[in-house]
């Protein structure tokens, strides 16, 4: 242990170069080990040692010198490890580039080394969160689902208090279509923040995505029963009537519950930034249930929100469709058109159709 502990600090102080070092009581024997593979060893226990040292973030006042040093190893994988603990330790993200490294210890030296190791220790864990949380958003934006999920679940296992970790990564589970995790996860971002109107506003989108799935089995329920009927197989075909029913009125109680989330969201956000988001799944939500006004002036307020958004203007063209409304339906159309977007094409088709039978000036 005495080896151990001398062979520390000769390591240690070898970090002079950056702006030397005070050894800390508070590091391990097993980080002293590394410490000294990381300076002393051979090029496979000095990748080991650049690898392994980011397990130790209540010694990073001592580590995080090394570690910049170590980006100038003469070996690509010891660079490359070292570079990945300092990313863990620190929540920066300079690459490999010893320069920028350097700069930044040399600017925050004082502060790493005089923290508490408990401030210390939670404040590279809070820097980690934010690191995966940005990663996160990423993936998400590029549609990589299972990805964003893995980077926020790291968020919350580094700092479990943030609510944005929780519903980070409920998105994540909901775009992949996991509605009970995904619900569980809002609940838990909306217990540490009960008015997080996005938190809200994902509890609906989950209810109303539960709802089409329900709609789905619906239809594939009353198709069992309508097969039935034909074949004159009477008890099957009561089964198949019955488990339609229980589905389609799941689906009304999910289109419910999405338009009280809704509601909840808008109440909570800040009026000086109000969001259309919630607003237009209310009116998607309204349109299911065959509440048409309700849905119109729901979207109407999206809209004075944003004008620019063109999937508010194709749920108008279908509310106003639905309404009998084909020329009002119309123009909405022509507003998807204008931001470039379309519409399905069967739709657009009896829509002009109808245009047609009805008359009027606004032809298609």
């Amino acid at each position: 242990m005495r080896r151990l502990a001398s062979l520390a600090a000769i390591a240690l102080c070898g970090a002079a170069a950056v702006g030397g070092c005070t050894p800390r009581a508070y590091v391990s024997e097993t980080c002293a080990k590394q410490i000294g593979h990381l300076q002393k060893g051979d090029r496979h226990l000095r990748r080991m040692a650049a690898r392994e040292l980011a397990k130790y973030p209540e010694a990073a006042p001592e580590t995080v010198p090394l570690l910049v040093e170590a980006l100038k190893d003469e070996d690509l994988h010891v660079r490359t490890f070292a570079a990945g603990s300092l990313i863990r330790l620190t929540g920066r993200d300079f690459g490999r580039r010893h320069g920028d490294w350097k700069a930044w210890y040399r600017k925050h030296r004082d502060e790493i080394r005089t923290a508490p190791v408990e401030t210390l220790v939670d404040g590279v864990r809070k820097s980690r969160a934010e690191l995966a949380y940005t990663k996160g958003q990423s993936a998400l934006g590029a549609a990589a689902y299972r990805q964003a999920a893995s980077f926020f679940n790291d968020a919350v296992s580094n700092d479990p208090t943030d609510p944005r970790f929780h519903n980070g990564l409920g998105v994540a589970l909901l775009r992949m279509g996991h509605y009970a995790d995904a619900l569980e996860k809002f609940h838990d971002a909306l217990a540490r923040e009960p008015k997080l109107a996005s938190a809200h506003m994902n509890v609906g989108e989950v209810h109303r995505q539960r709802a089409r799935d329900y709609a789905i089995v619906t239809g594939t329920y009353l198709e069992r029963a309508r097969e039935a009927i034909a074949y004159s197989r009477e008890e099957e075909a009561e089964k198949a009537a019955r488990e339609a029913k229980k589905a389609a009125e799941l689906r009304l109680k999910s289109l419910g519950a999405a338009v009280e989330a809704y509601d909840v969201a808008i109440s909570v956000e800040d009026p000086k930034r109000p969001n259309w988001n919630p607003r237009l799944g209310k009116g998607r939500a309204l349109f299911d249930l065959r509440r048409f006004d309700e849905a119109i002036a729901a979207l109407h307020e999206a809209r004075s929100i944003d004008a620019s958004v063109p999937d508010i203007y194709s749920a108008m063209a279908l509310v106003y469709y639905a309404r009998d409304q084909y020329h009002l339906a119309w123009k909405a159309y022509q507003e998807v058109r204008r931001l470039g977007c379309d519409m399905q094409p069967e739709f657009v088709q009896r829509l002009k159709e109808q245009i047609e039978v009805a008359g009027g000036t606004d032809e298609p």
